[in-house]
């Protein structure tokens, strides 16, 4: 074990062991503090002290330029020594502070509020406190300590619900949000922080209940300018673009009235039978508002849209297994129908496509000299089916197992199974009827 007066030089230059040897080097600055090399390049700090009868030996980290160096390991090594000095056992210390810092981390902190609140809150109003707090939306947060958790962090959080027009979503964010951070600042539960970053925190949106539903003309437009009728009918080029990845997702939303987030993680994986009779969505449970699997039968206009992306998918994955193969590795299954990246991800950046389908709609109302229909969202396509699916004497329990509204009464079991097949023939021919219908609406012209 040499001895060697370390310095930053040293320790970024020194030369590695041999093999798959490690080699340690005291500081004859600081007796028992080193540093150890292993033959792949790792350097860690390290001090040794006898604490009562034991030699201990504590590792104070691994050597970062830039971020944790010579002075720092050494900072951390005097500590070490004082408190050996003092009669205490550092490594306990170090382990306890460790301990400390996880216990207040923001899952840790999760963890604790869902266990506390969960006697106190409904079964529906529990789950939906676990489902956020411990959802991607704050996905960033798990590890960090909640303290460091600001006010700018929890804006940025509802900035991006807002940006995928995610309006409900954004408003209970505000209220899970605001609860949990004044339960973490409540001293008589811990008072795991001094002051929530959610006070005087209000909801961005009008919690008023939405009843927008297209209708049969307005929808006419929005399914003409999906098929780029602008275009094609009137040689307008120099309107706005709407790429056909959006427009093919748009279409779908019309046309098997699922949630926009359902569709757009639609995966390979989760469809069957494309090529037979019987095509059909398999949507499971983890994937699905209420928790139960969900079979979407799929309509001819929609298998045309899937195969058609399936196309371009394998040309995509073609194009990356001959380059991973060039480069020596290998290429990963591509698992999503809509998808910017080739399918690696889900498709994003809602709030922006939707701009461009509404510049191009209010571009084609205008070649026909009418006006562009009022706001509408993502949801309202949902919406809208339901309300058309109605309208065309579609039994309403038929419409509800379209969307997957169901009851409580049965979500495991025998009944399960039941509930995830039920009306399923009736649902295939109320889907082929709606696509039939939007395929038969024309746009009219101002009169």
């Amino acid at each position: 074990m040499p001895k060697k007066k370390l310095t930053d030089a040293f320790i970024r230059n020194v030369a590695l062991p041999a093999g798959a040897g490690r080699i340690d080097y005291f500081d004859t600055l600081l007796p028992s503090f080193g540093v150890r090399v292993s033959a792949k390049g790792l350097k860690s700090f390290f001090v040794m002290e006898r604490t009562g009868s034991k030699l201990r030996r504590m590792a104070l980290g691994r050597y970062v330029p830039d971020a944790f160096g010579l002075a720092e390991a050494r900072d951390k090594a005097r500590a070490f020594k004082t408190s050996a000095e003092r009669g205490a056992d550092p490594v306990a210390e170090a382990k306890h502070e460790a301990a400390a810092t996880e216990a207040s981390t923001f899952s840790k902190a999760v963890e604790s509020f869902l266990a506390n609140r969960k006697a106190h809150l409904a079964d529906n109003t529990y789950r939906d406190y676990s489902t956020f707090l411990q959802g991607h939306a704050v996905a960033d947060w798990k590890d960090r300590q909640l303290a460091s958790i600001s006010r700018a962090d929890v804006t940025a959080v509802l900035d991006k619900l807002d940006e995928q027009e995610q309006f409900a979503a954004s408003n209970k964010a505000v209220a899970y949000l605001r609860v949990f951070f004044n339960w973490c600042a409540d001293p008589d539960r811990g008072h795991l922080i001094d002051h929530a970053p959610t006070d005087r925190l209000r909801m961005r949106h009008d919690n008023t209940k939405r009843d927008r539903a297209l209708t049969d003309d307005e929808l006419a437009i929005v399914a003409a300018a999906l098929r780029d009728e602008l275009r094609v009918k009137h040689g307008a080029n120099d309107t706005p673009y709407l790429a056909e990845l959006w427009r093919d997702f748009y279409t779908v939303l019309i046309l098997t009235g699922q949630r926009r987030t359902e569709v757009a993680g639609m995966r390979w994986s989760e469809l069957r039978d494309l090529d037979g009779k019987a095509p059909v969505w398999e949507l499971p449970g983890s994937r699905t508002k209420n928790g139960l699997p969900h079979l979407v039968p799929l309509a001819p206009a929609v298998v045309a849209i899937v195969q058609r992306r399936k196309v371009q998918t394998d040309a995509e994955r073609e194009l990356a297994e001959a380059s991973a193969k060039r480069s020596g590795g290998k290429a990963g299954r591509l698992p999503f129908v809509f998808s910017g990246s080739g399918g690696e991800e889900p498709v994003s950046g809602f709030s922006k496509a939707k701009a461009h389908l509404d510049a191009y709609t209010a571009a084609l109302c205008k070649a026909l000299g009418r006006p562009a229909p009022p706001h509408w969202t993502g949801h309202d396509l949902r919406r809208t089916m339901v309300t058309g699916m109605n309208e065309l004497g579609i039994a309403p329990h038929v419409v509800e197992a379209v969307v997957n509204h169901v009851s409580g009464a049965a979500k495991a079991g025998v009944a399960g199974v039941y509930n995830r097949a039920r009306y399923l023939p009736e649902r295939r021919a109320a889907l082929n009827a709606w696509a039939e219908h939007v395929a038969g609406l024309e746009p009219t012209r101002a009169r």
